[in-house]
């Protein structure tokens, strides 16, 4: 399990979900709002970590294993989580058939920060939940800006 979570984790990641909200503008007439929602939503990750500094449950939590690498930055809210619903989000709002598909995949992200132990469950809802609004925020900004 440890592997799989590893593996699951890296799709919150930057490179990949910039990777992926790159490639849409290319491939499709949508996706500058995913861009500017991921973009967004990082700004306020890295904000609302300074303001809290929650320590990572790897740190309190003497229970669990303290993963290989290390995080220098603090755990509230999960930044993983947050990039890949906004991600997720964003893609949804554009592809609807494809919406069970990319939140599956956001769940699964979520879900690897805490099993981690990166992450408390409260990091990931919060990450979840700005991820999907700054998403949300940046479709309607964009269909009442552009049309």
């Amino acid at each position: 399990m440890d592997r799989t979570m590893s593996a699951i984790t890296h799709l919150g990641g930057a490179m990949f979900t910039v990777a992926l909200l790159m490639a849409l503008p290319l491939a499709f007439p949508f996706g500058w709002d995913g861009i500017v929602s991921l973009t967004a939503s990082h700004l306020a990750v890295q904000a609302a970590k300074r303001s809290f500094g929650r320590t990572r449950p790897y740190v309190t939590l003497p229970h669990l294993q303290a993963p290989a690498k290390l995080l220098s930055d603090h755990s509230f809210p999960s930044g993983h989580t947050t990039a890949i619903f906004s991600a997720a989000t964003s893609i949804s709002l554009a592809v609807p058939s494809i919406a069970p598909a990319m939140y599956l995949a956001a769940f699964a992200v979520g879900w690897s920060r805490i099993y981690l132990g990166h992450h408390y469950p409260s990091d990931v809802v919060f990450g979840a939940v700005t991820g999907a609004g700054f998403a949300v925020a940046a479709r309607y900004a964009f269909q009442h800006l552009f049309g």
